[in-house]
């Protein structure tokens, strides 16, 4: 399964979030991306593009205005594939407390549950 996952500048969240997936579930091949181009090269991620959303199984994005972006910029073509995970801009790069809380967010866990 393709898995793709989305911040704002693929620095924080969405990396973390990538690794978490792995961990998790072996057989996926995770990628992650940020949607503001400009923010995204300041931090040296990778931008996110129409080819990843088209690529992915499924979409996790952060935040409810990473949701409505996707919708803004490519209409509702690929909507019915992302879920919002509703997880806060306060996280460091690979912060242990974000992990604590990918160990117990319901909607994650409904999709990747332990021993995949």
């Amino acid at each position: 399964m393709n898995i793709l996952t989305l911040c704002t500048a693929n620095h924080s969240r969405s990396p973390a979030v990538a690794a978490w997936i792995e961990k998790r579930c072996t057989t996926c091949t995770v990628l992650s991306a940020g949607l503001n181009h400009s923010l995204t090269a300041a931090m040296n991620g990778t931008p996110a593009t129409e080819e990843m959303l088209k690529w992915a199984d499924k979409i996790f994005v952060m935040e409810q205005r990473h949701y409505d972006r996707i919708k803004e910029y490519t209409g509702y073509t690929w909507l019915d594939k992302i879920y919002v995970l509703e997880i806060p801009d306060i996280y460091g790069y690979m912060d242990a407390s974000l992990f604590v809380l990918l160990d117990a967010h319901d909607l994650l866990l409904s999709h990747f549950p332990k021993g995949d």
